[in-house]
């Protein structure tokens, strides 16, 4: 039997003599006998040559229909069974002939599936997004698809189904010993464990990232590792960790040119340090930040450093300011179509006015950005949503109310597998209790957001749970505990260098001192108080705490005693 590929040029190569013989080998004839031009051209041209140019039409019908009974009849081939009977079996080439076919509806169902994800990301319909990636891979099995299926659902804290994504990713870039890929998706797991409080397992991760990305001299990601990392030590509370991984990626990124990493680097140690009630030290860098997203034009980051320099400016009370700068970074993402973002600006401006004492247009935002997180699927940001407005009634009185909005972010930070969120909800659930008079079910709310606090390493919430329950207890009459609580917090406070909480847990201090009648040791922390508060610019607190000196100097006066400054 001639093989395919032999029998189509023999073919071919018959119909080419045959139309050599026809436009060569025969005498041509263009003009009719008395010279004048032919009625109808192309057939007068080649009136001599007609019958080849039917002879050659009807090989070239017969070759086609030849080459293809006989590929058609190449799929299958006569077989003798067992039994002496003749039946077709399938060829070779039929199953790669079917194989290329089914490929090419694979790769084509692959991409339609992907495109669409691609749209749906642009729009932050990060839901859709993922079912798209998800249907892709279900065709066509790509990294490509694996990633963005993981950061889109990853940008609606479903957690685990980023990192089912992720992982699956991981593996067929191990298969296929692609390690830019590789790291990318060992970051987002990272990125998943990060937000769950599990920073152990994200610090890995992030280590793993880090080292393929040393080992293939990709400087760029390189120092997008070291600044995860230097995040990851953010939210553990070791902020001097932090400072030196951020420090490094700044480094880098200067080194490089690229700016667009500069600027997020500037961002984050702007955090860390507000985060240290370094509130001067982090308006610098949350400015430079904002001068270099301008000069580049990128958007996003602008809104980032506005809210950031926004919320310097609660911290230090400066509220009308704040309120300005949350608008301005409210209007660029919704220029951008970045709801997320939209929703985060109208939770900041929520608490300005919260701050304010303007109960209810606090709760109008928080209501706005409840229902944008809804819309976009991001339960994260429902939680957080709903605890707000939890406060809110809180603060109104409405203390049922309270209770039954920060059960509902509870139950869906448990969902999602939100350690840090859960620790949160559980303290403010103490503190609601604490509002009703029931100090021992505070206490065990308090405990219990402790207890997650330590396990995922959280210092600075740990410090938070310690000293609202040092709070429960001077409430209680127990003034030792409260007091013993409530050095605990300050020493947290102090390892970690963050001012404020420093400051908080010294004034909370002086009013136990106070109910013990110690009125010298309440009149120095309250000092100390005062200065912190003054070093970070802390407006609110300062007056109130002046006004707590004023009248411990008064009893002490009232007492017979002396007081100094």
């Amino acid at each position: 039997m001639i093989i395919p590929t032999i029998r189509f040029w023999m073919t071919n190569l018959c119909g080419i003599v045959t139309i050599f013989w026809a436009t060569v080998a025969l005498p041509a004839e263009t003009t009719s006998a008395d010279g004048r031009q032919p009625k109808y051209p192309f057939l007068k041209k080649h009136a001599g040559k007609l019958f080849a140019i039917v002879f050659v039409a009807f090989i070239s019908v017969i070759s086609y229909s030849i080459i293809t009974s006989q590929n058609a009849a190449h799929v299958l081939e006569p077989v003798v069974t067992s039994n002496g009977i003749t039946i077709q079996k399938a060829t070779q080439s039929g199953f790669y002939r079917e194989a290329r076919e089914a490929a090419d509806e694979l790769i084509n169902k692959a991409k339609e599936y992907f495109d669409k994800g691609e749209k749906e990301f642009a729009t932050n319909n990060y839901t859709n997004a993922a079912n798209n990636y998800k249907a892709s891979t279900a065709f066509l099995p790509t990294m490509a698809a694996y990633l963005n299926e993981a950061v889109s659902l990853y940008n609606i804290s479903d957690y685990q189904g980023a990192q089912q994504a992720s992982r699956q990713g991981e593996l067929l870039a191990k298969r296929k010993g692609d390690n830019l890929f590789e790291a990318a998706f060992l970051s987002i797991s990272g990125m998943v464990f990060r937000d769950q409080g599990k920073v152990d397992i994200a610090l890995n991760y992030y280590q793993q990232a880090l080292g393929i990305h040393k080992a293939i001299g990709n400087n760029h990601e390189k120092a997008n590792a070291l600044g995860i990392i230097g995040i990851v030590y953010h939210n553990q509370g070791k902020l001097n960790d932090a400072l030196n991984y951020l420090q490094l990626a700044l480094g880098i990124d200067k080194a490089l040119g690229n700016k667009l990493g500069e600027a997020d680097d500037l961002n984050n140690i702007g955090i860390v340090y507000q985060d240290q009630g370094r509130l001067n030290d982090a308006l610098y860098y949350y400015q430079q930040a904002l001068a270099i997203d301008k000069a580049i034009g990128n958007q996003a980051g602008q809104s980032d450093a506005l809210g950031n320099i926004g919320t310097v400016c609660q911290d230090q009370g400066r509220l009308t300011v704040a309120l300005s700068y949350h608008q301005q970074a409210l209007v660029v993402h919704k220029v951008i179509g970045n709801r997320k973002g939209e929703a985060d600006d109208l939770n900041n401006i929520g608490i300005v006015y919260h701050n304010q004492g303007r109960l209810n247009d606090a709760l109008g935002y928080y209501r706005q950005a409840l229902v944008i997180h809804k819309a976009i699927g991001n339960r994260k940001g429902v939680a957080n949503a709903l605890g707000n407005i939890g406060t809110i009634c809180l603060d109104q009185g409405k203390l049922e109310d309270a209770l039954d909005y920060h059960k509902q972010a509870l139950e869906i930070h448990k969902d999602i597998a939100n350690l840090p969120g859960q620790a949160n909800a559980l303290n403010s659930i103490g503190v609601v209790c604490q509002g009703q008079g029931r100090f021992e079910d505070a206490l065990n709310y308090h405990k219990q957001a402790l207890s997650i606090d330590k396990a995922i390493g959280n210092q600075p919430e740990q410090a938070d749970a310690l000293n609202n329950m040092g709070i429960v207890y001077q409430r209680q009459g127990r003034l030792e505990d409260a007091l013993n609580h409530l050095q605990k917090s300050l020493g947290i406070h102090k390892a970690i260098g963050n001012l404020p909480g420093q400051a908080n847990a010294l004034g909370n201090m002086g009013i136990v001192y106070r109910k013990q009648g110690k009125l010298d040791d309440a009149l120095d922390d309250y000092r100390q108080a005062l200065d912190l508060y003054r070093q970070i610019g802390a407006g609110r607190n300062v007056q109130q705490t002046k006004n707590d000196i004023e009248q411990v100097r008064a009893a002490i006066k009232k007492n017979g005693g002396s007081v100094g400054r």
